[in-house]
């Protein structure tokens, strides 16, 4: 398929339709439909591209205008079909292949999708990948689930293991419940020799310092594919804000609370947000308390879930500024 056919299908196809007696835009000229003969004959000849009519439902909106319904979200019911169709929403205009999925995660990732640029109004990414362990790129650990580079506007989810996203997420939440399971009865023999007067300093330093850090409820606010879309959609959000006026050193973008993307969680975590902050975030997951990208994409993510009472007010307001930075994006590049 063309490029510019392909492009048209996206900006003109079931998430942004045109009336019927509209013109659409393909490679910068206006179109009636597939094969128009106004068009040059480079963009006519062996065209094989439909016109599908939609039958749009109206709702009227917060002003009273009538307006055309947004669409619904569709459960597809192989890994192949919800392939084509997040091609076909313009979930991601580059490489959407669901093959490492089952048909269950594959929609849960759509799902993301949809709620992420349909429902809310935001950029599409621009290409979501998917990996098996034989696909895999070098330098993927297998504890790793999905990345995000938000300068390329780009996804990808990992199966680097035999295990299936969903399984690998859950033996994850297993491990780190025994480990706090583990954790808490280690406080509670401590605080049992600190009572008896047994416990050496170490012991008390180590005590007091989990009474001020104590560990997380949970690893991550994730619990299936959908959740790892968001989080990651958040790290591409969260690039589109403008620079830090401030102009700390190795930020690239980012501001306020968050001070930027910058990895130095010590230096960023610890001085931006302070250590109140830091415990404030463990609310959320320990995950969040990584780096400042972390904090955002989990209380992003924790935002999207319901869990907005868990994230400190001041990232709150935060993650809504850069939501509709996100949308301002969407708007100028689809006026």
């Amino acid at each position: 398929m063309r490029e510019s056919h392909y492009r048209a299908g996206i900006d003109f196809g079931q998430t942004a339709p045109v009336g019927v007696d509209q013109p659409f835009m393909l490679a910068g000229m206006p179109a009636m439909y597939p094969r128009d003969p106004m068009l040059p004959a480079a963009e006519v000849v062996n065209c094989r591209c439909r016109q599908v009519p939609i039958i749009a439902e109206t709702v009227v909106d917060d002003d009273g205008e009538v307006v055309p319904a947004k669409p619904v979200f569709e459960t597809q019911r192989t890994a192949k079909a919800a392939s084509e169709y997040g091609r076909r929403m313009g979930f991601a205009t580059g490489n959407y292949d669901l093959a490492a999925m089952d048909v269950n995660a594959a929609n849960e990732i759509n799902r993301a999708m949809f709620d992420m640029t349909v429902r809310d109004g935001m950029p599409p990414v621009k290409s979501v990948q998917f990996f098996t362990r034989q696909t895999q790129p070098p330098g993927i650990g297998s504890s790793t689930w999905a990345d995000a580079a938000f300068w390329s506007g780009r996804i990808r989810i990992f199966s680097p293991v035999s295990d299936t996203l969903p399984d690998r997420m859950a033996k994850t939440a297993k491990a780190y419940a025994e480990r706090n399971a583990k954790h808490a009865v280690n406080v509670a023999r401590y605080k049992q020799q600190i009572a008896d007067g047994t416990a050496p300093d170490y012991i008390k330093k180590w005590v007091k310092k989990m009474e001020k850090e104590p560990m997380a409820v949970r690893h991550n606010v994730g619990s299936g594919p959908y959740d790892v879309m968001v989080h990651e959609y958040g790290h591409i959000i969260h690039g589109m804000m403008p620079r830090d006026a401030a102009g700390w050193s190795k930020q690239t973008t980012g501001y306020k609370v968050l001070g930027g993307t910058s990895r130095s969680s010590n230096a960023i975590i610890d001085g931006r947000l302070g250590a109140k902050m830091k415990r404030e975030i463990r609310k959320v997951s320990d995950y969040a308390a990584t780096n400042t990208q972390e904090v955002f994409a989990e209380c992003f993510a924790a935002m999207n879930a319901g869990e907005g009472h868990l994230v400190p007010e001041p990232i709150r307001e935060f993650v809504r500024e850069v939501i509709e930075n996100a949308k301002k994006v969407q708007r100028e590049a689809n006026p």
